[in-house]
């Protein structure tokens, strides 16, 4: 990666101390620069700091000082907001920290930390960030959509997840470009354009026919969206269909609570096109899983819509 040699006097020199105060602090504990990276960052990107070759952004300071059991204002006086380039290996390292924990703050039902984390990243790394790959670069346009989403703003979620999928179709990596085009489909679900929406999850279908989505998880949630989608367009045969292909997609794989939930669905969507006999069938499969695995919300869940089938088949006992 093409890396800066060219910085002035007071920028060497202002990184030069945080990356010798950063680098006297791991010695004094007897650390190792692998020690120190710990699981989030590699030995490369300490290497980095320590030769003030980087900017790291707060969130990756923060891990340090604690890492180093230092109050994080001690390295904040020698942080500098710069426009000297960085070397780019350690900006795309310190972006994908960043990317990560925004990530998990959106999980976590914290989008609104999450979008503030987000912009200092693009903040920070605005005058760069082009020079970065697509797969680092559609990732701040994704999570802000996922922010969105979590926040019940599709409206917001779409222009992002859009651009997201632009930056994304220029990299050579299908199942990123799915993985944007699955969370545009719900975004346009959401705002009730269930056509449109099954344009994009049919679109994703196809990568997993050509075997180009190797996510299980991604695999069962665009088959389950795709299914919705259909759902939302009244086509139940071609519903079934899709959960009854995510049956067998799962066919292989020893992940029990996946398969419990596709019969879920199966069953959800036979109920619909009132074939009692079936969705009873398909729920009852679900119910025997979640039951066995203890999952007792999922099974009391299951077992309130049995008794339903059973009043709709009228065998209610």
């Amino acid at each position: 990666m093409e890396k800066s040699t060219i910085m002035d006097t007071a920028t060497k020199n202002t990184l030069s101390a945080l990356g010798m105060r950063i680098r006297k602090a791991r010695l004094e504990r007897g650390m190792t620069q692998e020690v120190l990276a710990g699981p989030e960052f590699t030995k490369g990107y300490v290497s980095a700091l320590e030769r003030g070759a980087v900017r790291p952004s707060l969130k990756a300071l923060d891990v340090f000082a604690r890492r180093l059991n230092i109050p994080i204002a001690d390295f904040l006086v020698a942080r500098l907001d710069t426009d000297t380039p960085p070397e780019l290996d350690a900006l795309q390292e310190d972006l994908t920290y960043q990317f990560n924990y925004a990530k998990l703050l959106v999980r976590s039902d914290n989008a609104d930390d999450a979008l503030k984390l987000l912009a200092e990243a693009e903040s920070g790394s605005q005058l760069y960030i082009q020079k970065l790959p697509a797969r680092i670069r559609y990732r701040i346009p994704f999570l802000r959509g996922l922010a969105y989403l979590q926040k019940a703003e599709p409206d917001l979620a779409r222009p992002e997840f859009e651009q997201a999928l632009e930056i994304a179709e220029k990299d050579d990596d299908p199942e990123t470009a799915a993985t944007v085009r699955n969370m545009l489909g719900v975004a346009l679900a959401q705002l009730s354009q269930p056509q449109l929406a099954l344009e994009y999850h049919s679109q994703c279908l196809k990568a997993v026919k050509k075997n180009e989505v190797k996510d299980i998880n991604l695999r069962l949630s665009i088959y389950r969206n795709l299914a919705a989608a259909y759902w939302a367009v009244n086509d139940l045969p071609h519903a079934i269909k899709t959960y009854q292909d995510a049956l067998n997609s799962l066919a292989d794989v020893n992940d029990l609570q996946k398969q419990a939930t596709a019969f879920w669905g199966v069953a959800t969507a036979y109920k619909a096109k009132g074939d009692w006999a079936r969705a009873k069938l398909y729920a009852t499969r679900a119910l025997h899983i979640f039951e066995a695995a203890d999952n007792r919300a999922e099974a009391a869940a299951v077992s309130m819509n049995l008794a339903e089938l059973m009043i709709g088949e009228n065998k209610y006992a």
